[in-house]
This record gives C-alpha cells, structure tokens and sequence, in this order.
C-alpha cells in the first residue's frame, strides 16, 4: 500500500501540507501549463520524454510520429480556425481520398474577402 511516509522514504515526495485552498491553489497553477485537450497533452509530454532519453534520430521519429497521431484532430483543426479568424485569413481542410492513414491537408488562404459569417 502506498503511504505518504513510504513516498517521503523512497524521495518521491518531501512531505505534504494540510492546507484546505492549496490543493485549488496546486490545480490552477498546473491548469495554467496543460491548457488544452488531454491527447494533445499527453503527446507532447512523450516528445518531451523521448526528446531527453533517446538519440536524436529515434527522438525526431518518435516525435513525427506521435504528433502525427494529433495532427489533424479536432484540437489541430480548432486552434487552426481560431488562428485564421485573428488574421483574417481563410482556412481550407481537404480529408485525404481513401487512405485514412494520412493526415488532412491544411491550405490556408491571406486576406480572402469572400468569406462566410
């Protein structure tokens, strides 16, 4: 069973407060560096891991393969609007014709005037 004392022993923790607003205070300052939607998170952290434990061509593989995987998401595609809607700039997405391995193709547009509200 794991204890508090134990993770005190083993140096995975110094110790702990018993502090009722910490544990929000703890969960906002946390919040302000994993802002956004748990896949994209957990991909970056396995780039940043294999980026500091393997060679750098293995870390390079790892890291366009797992951003491959979040490439093209619904968190991809959504920042992406987000970020024409700022630059007044179009964005077109094309899904990729029967091979569903690939990745959607993103075009953006500068300064269309034609756009729809």
């Amino acid at each position: 069973m794991w204890t508090q004392r134990w993770g005190c022993r083993l140096g995975l923790r110094m110790g702990s407060w018993r502090v009722p607003w910490l544990g929000l205070e703890a969960e906002q300052w946390l919040g302000s560096y994993t802002k956004g939607p748990a896949p994209v998170i957990r991909a970056i952290k396995k780039v940043v891991v294999s980026g500091r434990e393997l060679p750098l061509e293995a870390a390079l593989r790892t890291e366009r393969d797992v951003f491959g995987t979040v490439w093209g998401g619904p968190a991809n595609l959504q920042a992406l609007a987000s970020k024409a809607k700022q630059s007044n700039t179009r964005v077109t997405v094309t899904e990729p014709q029967g091979d569903r391995t690939q990745n959607p193709r993103v075009t953006e547009h500068q300064g269309d005037t034609d756009r729809t509200p």
